[in-house]
Formats: structure tokens, sequence, C-alpha cells
């Protein structure tokens, strides 16, 4: 019993101490397959690395080539399109932009190119209220062709040539400009200098005819504040000379522009060459402020050794000095609707001018201060935008007092009309003019009533 016994405990601690071995033979033998498996997977991600780098690889190629196939069939088709231009008739070429017949359209200009063409036919009818009043009826008032070019980063030149103006042919502005590469040209007030054939740069009229919002005043020859004479041409005729302008910001909201001119004095190239037979230049400066939405600006005028407007005589005496100082503004700071009917998205346009000045006598032979002359007058207009970028209203109140010295000599014009766009090249303007004034202004100027209408059409 005793061995059975033993033999029995022999055997379970046989039991036990062989339990543990074959544990740890089994934990070796998972350690090796779980490595095994991760060899594995490790190995198949690499393959799948290699094949997917391998896959890109040939997209990437495809797409390349796909470009390029894609670049040859734009630069074909731009050829095509260059060889259909070609063939195009020269009218259709004209009227590629949607918005009527534009000559550099129809030259084939492109629009990176540095030379801009194009033109403006005006047509009127005048319906006079008095037969006393000139120029009634129709009239085929002028053909206008325009050229500016940039020769240079700094140098740009404009030319408005008259085909027909009061039948006859002739150069109205011809100037070049010389400016600095950032901002405004010289011509807009930017930093630079202007030489040529060009307007005073005297208040609002200057350069472009801005102030002629409905397209000119169809009585040209009212002597009001417009078309005052100086000399034997009018305060806003073009003159052959200089002017130098400096831009500058003194903050955020302000802007400063200084303008100094140095002109002959002898009227348009187009009468006088540009001669100058006394040598006695006309001064003119201004200066103008953007505050904000609003512009505010003061202008002089000085033009010494003056004819006077009188038969006989003689060119080169010395018998005025006119002096004229003006101030302008607008309100807010629009296009003028002459070039911007839409107003800038705003609803309404507010701006005009006050000119006052002398006419001074210089003969010895007669009493100077009974023949100076004090002269001041003004305009103010309204502009309403009745339908956004198409149709305009507009009321203006014109003043001019040749002489305050000769009672009741004051003349006024009041002119109601409307301004609307067709085509986007083309306006027209519907307007009455009413003149009136004192018992002592020319009958020239208070029988001027009328209705007139006025087509332009720009190209």
């Amino acid at each position: 019993m005793f061995k059975s016994v033993c033999v029995m405990v022999i055997m379970i601690m046989c039991l036990v101490l062989a339990v543990p071995s074959v544990f740890a033979g089994s934990d070796q033998d998972t350690q090796a397959q779980i490595e095994a498996l991760q060899a594995q997977i490790k190995q198949m991600q690499d393959q799948y690395q290699s094949q997917l780098s391998s896959v890109q690889a040939q997209l990437d190629t495809v797409k390349e080539q796909l470009l390029a196939q894609q670049g040859q069939a734009n630069e074909k088709d731009l050829k095509i399109t260059k060889l259909e231009e070609k063939v195009r008739p020269w009218f259709d070429k004209g009227l590629t932009s949607g918005e009527g017949f534009k000559l550099r359209d129809a030259m084939g200009l492109e629009d990176e190119s540095k030379l801009n063409i194009g033109g403006e036919i005006t047509w009127r009818y005048r319906q006079n209220e008095h037969t006393v009043a000139s120029s009634p009826g129709f009239q085929f008032y002028e053909i206008e062709l325009f050229i500016d070019a940039a020769l240079h980063d700094n140098v740009s030149t404009y030319v408005e040539y008259d085909l027909i103006h009061e039948n006859h042919a002739e150069v109205e502005d011809a100037w070049i400009d010389f400016h600095t590469k950032e901002g405004l040209l010289a011509f807009a007030g930017g930093t630079g200098l202007k030489v040529g054939n060009f307007h005073y740069p005297f208040g609002w009229d200057n350069d472009d005819e801005e102030g002629y919002v409905y397209g000119g005043r169809t009585s040209v020859n009212t002597a009001l504040i417009r078309s005052q004479m100086i000399d034997n041409w009018r305060l806003r005729e073009r003159q052959v000379g200089l002017a130098g302008s400096y831009n500058f910001d003194p903050s955020r909201d302000l802007n400063l522009s200084t303008t100094l001119g140095l002109f002959n004095g002898t009227g348009d190239a187009n009468s006088y060459s540009g001669t100058d037979r006394v040598q006695a230049k006309d001064y003119v400066a201004r200066l103008e402020a953007k505050y904000k939405d609003a512009v505010f600006g003061t202008s002089y005028l000085f033009a010494p050794y003056t004819r006077h407007v009188t038969a006989g005589a003689n060119d080169t005496a010395h018998l005025r000095d006119i002096r004229r100082y003006g101030v302008h503004f607008k309100y807010p700071d629009v296009t003028f609707p002459s070039q911007d009917v839409s107003l800038g998205g705003k609803p309404w346009l507010l701006w005009g001018e006050f000119i006052w000045g002398d006419n001074i006598d210089a003969r010895t032979d007669i009493a100077a201060a009974r023949l100076t002359q004090h002269m001041h007058g003004g305009y103010i207009e309204l502009d309403a935008a009745l339908k956004p970028d198409k149709l305009l209203g507009f009321l203006r109140y014109d003043y001019y007092e040749p002489n305050t010295k000769v009672s009741r000599d004051y003349s006024f014009g009041i002119t109601p009309g409307i301004r609307f766009n067709v085509f986007n090249s083309t306006s027209i303007v519907l307007e009455y003019e009413h003149y009136d004034g004192g018992k002592n202004a020319p009958k020239s100027i208070t029988d001027e009533d009328r209705l007139a209408m006025q087509v332009t059409t720009q190209f």
C-alpha cells in the first residue's frame, strides 16, 4: 500500500513538472505564428504601396498627355478663330462687343493694345419759340474721331479730330501727357505735365467738356456763363500751352490735386495757329479737394494784354487785363452722366460752378474806372436716375451778368430734360430751354426759348 501511494505521488509530481513546459512550448509557437503573419502583412503592404505608386505615376503620365492634347486643341481652335476673324466682314467685326459698333474692334485691335480709337456722331433738332432765334431745324452737328495711345509707361497722347463740325473739319484736343506710372494721367488730375492744345484747367469745363452733361447746350451761341467771351474766343475755348499737376493724399479720406497752367492766350490753334503776337502769357491755377464723397475746387485765370472786342481794333493793342475767379463743387463724387448715365449707382448728382472777375481797361485816354467791367455768373444742375443705367432726368439753372455797373443786364436759363440710352452706344436727349433776364439783357438771349433734341452715337 505504501508503495502504491509513493508511485502515485511520484506520478503527480511528474505531471506537475511537465505542465509548465507544455504551456511554454505553446506560447513560443503562437509568438512565432504572429511574427510570421506580421511579416506577411508587411510584405503585402509593401507590394500594395509599390503597385499604388506605379498606378499614380501612370495616371500622372496620362494626365500630362491629356493636358498636352487639350493645349494643342485650344491652339488649333485659336488659329481657326483668327482665320475666321480675317474673313469676317469689317462691320461684323465691329459688333463683337455687344455694345454697338466699335471702331477698335472693327480694326482688330486687341484688348491689351496700347492704341485706342473711337468716334462719335451727333445730330440735333431745334424748334424755336421765337422767329428771331438762331439756327432752327435739323443739324448734322459733328462727326468726331478720338485717338489715344500709350507711347511709354510715362507718356501718353490724345487727339480729338472733328471730321465735320459746323460745316468744316478741325483738330480740337491734341496733347501729350507726361505722367507717373501709378495713378491718374496728368489730364485727369494725376501727377504729371500736359502739353498741347486743350481747355484751360478752370473749373469743371476743362479737358473733356465734363460740364456739358446733356451733350452740350444746343444754344451754343447763348452768352451765358459757359460761353462768356474774354476776347474773340470763349473762356472754354482750347488754348495752346502746358499745364502741370500734382496729386497727393494728406489723409485717408482727403485727396488734393493742384494744377498750374501757362498758355499763349491767342485762342484756339485752328483760328490763330498758336501764335502770340504780344508775347503775353495767360496764367491758370486750380486746386481741387476730394473728401470722401464730395468734391470742391477753386480756380484762377489771369490773361494780360488781351485784345478788346472792338471793330478795327489793333490785334497787338494792350486794351484789357482779364481776371477770373471760380469755385466748383460736386456731390456725390461720381462720373458725369455724359460719360456714364448710371451715376455710379447713386440716385442723384448735384453739381455746379460760380465765376466772377474783372475786365480791366488799360487805355490811358479814357477813364479806367468807367470802362472796367465786373462780371459774375454760375450754374447749378441736379441729375436724377429715373431708371438706373437707362433713363436720367436733369434740371439746370444758368445765370450770367456781364457788367454789374449796368442795371438789369443779367440773363438766365432754365433747362429741364431727360437723357436715355439706346443699345448701350446711343443716347437721346430731350430738353426745353427757357431764357429770360433783365430789361437790359440782350434779345439774342432772352428770345432763345426752344425745344431741342439731340442724338449721339458712339462707335
